[in-house]
């Protein structure tokens, strides 16, 4: 019992008073022994305007090396993008478009282990989600680089977006060590990507 793993259980319900009776449901349900699992907290709050718990559509994709961002970005099993070196000067980048104006809430990514060769937990990787107006500058609503990770990470890394409401987005991506990348969506619009070491740029 040194370590614990925290995991959680998502519940959506309609609220018509002040009480609200539900059943939540046990996250990661197993009948193993070790798995002595302890409440820790509930959070609850508004589910916010717009939000279906649906992945978001874009009905256009484009993005830099000649891939095929419109499948990555749609189908739902993914599809294996092979990326290489990219600095902040030549960053890969993928632009979606919206049938209506939308609010990108949430970018989340794999597991920063599955970003780098096994025992290299350092991603070298810098992320950014632009918010493109029809006129004028951008509007930036995520950017961060990486934080480091260890063997046991094998849970999602999400990044919470300031709320821009545009039709179109831009999406930036630098991997100092980047061979390989995967990228999806699954909820809200993800970008899921898996990343082998490979030479400086």
């Amino acid at each position: 019992n040194a370590m614990r793993q925290l995991v959680y259980s998502r519940t959506d319900v309609h609220v018509t008073g002040d009480v609200v009776m539900a059943q939540l449901p046990l996250p990661e349900p197993s009948a193993e022994e070790w798995r002595d699992y302890r409440d820790v907290t509930v959070l609850a709050f508004p589910t916010p305007l717009g939000d279906t718990g649906k992945p978001l559509q874009p009905i256009e994709v484009k993005g830099s090396d000649e891939e095929d961002w419109q499948a990555c970005l749609t189908d739902p099993n993914g599809a294996r993008l092979k990326l290489s070196p990219a600095d902040e000067h030549t960053p890969h980048w993928v632009e979606v478009r919206f049938s209506e104006e939308t609010v990108v809430r949430t970018l989340e990514l794999p597991a920063i282990n599955s970003m780098n060769s096994a025992w290299v937990y350092e991603p070298g990787v810098k992320v950014r989600l632009l918010a493109l107006p029809r006129l004028g500058n951008p509007v930036e609503v995520a950017s961060t680089d990486l934080p480091q990770s260890n063997w046991q990470d094998d849970s999602p890394f999400t990044m919470a977006c300031q709320e821009v409401s545009r039709k179109k987005f831009l999406f930036f991506l630098r991997a100092i060590f980047c061979s390989e990348t995967q990228l999806f969506s699954k909820k809200e619009t993800k970008f899921e990507k898996t990343i082998d070491n490979g030479n400086l740029p």
